[in-house]
């Protein structure tokens, strides 16, 4: 019986996913569930299951295919753990691509560029950054690369809004970690220095 070695309620869940292919057009369903070896070890799995039927379309049976998904089930737990982190901090933060297109925004980073989520991801960092500041970026990214004792770095550019107006920031860079020290892109922190800016150049008047 499946009961022996999946946990929970995935045998349940199994049966409601078979009764609506018997109920509908639908050849395969999919869901997901735990499964426990004869050692105790759990296992996440994905399952794809059809339904067998004999010559007159009365049902046989089942058959399925299961994927271990482990890993992919605990990355996605990590990534939700960093997103919680990414929220609580507060500042703007972005994550980029090794080719500058951005991949993870925060709250803070849309509130202060104007741009929703959806707009942020997948474009390149020059949506918010003028060429001038792309080409520090890049320059910082390159002293980072070559220089093993280094991670991080910042510089001061203008963020651009999605109404055009230019936010004097400091952006505080670090780059991926990697395991095969391949360029994997970069994180950064954003804060706004406009209160400090204007005070910069009061004192120098």
């Amino acid at each position: 019986s499946p009961e022996r070695f999946v946990v929970g309620d995935g045998v349940a869940r199994a049966e409601d996913r078979i009764e609506t292919l018997l109920t509908s057009e639908r050849d395969v369903a999919t869901l997901e569930m735990r499964t426990i070896d004869d050692d105790g070890e759990e296992t996440h799995n994905e399952t794809k299951i059809t339904v067998m039927t004999d010559e007159d379309g009365q049902f046989e049976g089942t058959a399925g295919v299961i994927r271990d998904i482990t890993e992919r089930t605990e990355r996605k737990r990590e990534l939700e753990r960093y997103e919680t982190i990414l929220q609580a901090v507060g500042d703007p933060v972005y994550t980029l691509d090794d080719e500058g297109r951005l991949t993870v925004v925060n709250d803070a980073m849309e509130e202060l560029s104007g741009y929703d989520r959806d707009e942020l991801v997948g474009e390149h960092i020059a949506l918010l950054m003028t060429d001038g500041d792309v080409a520090d970026g890049e320059a910082l990214i390159a002293e980072l690369l070559a220089d093993e004792d280094r991670t991080n770095g910042t510089f001061e550019m203008a963020l651009v809004t999605a109404d055009g107006r230019e936010i004097p920031c400091e952006n505080h860079v670090a780059l991926l970690p990697t395991d095969d020290d391949q360029f994997r892109g970069t994180a950064g922190v954003i804060r706004d220095i406009t209160d400090r800016k204007q005070r910069e150049r009061q004192l120098e008047q």
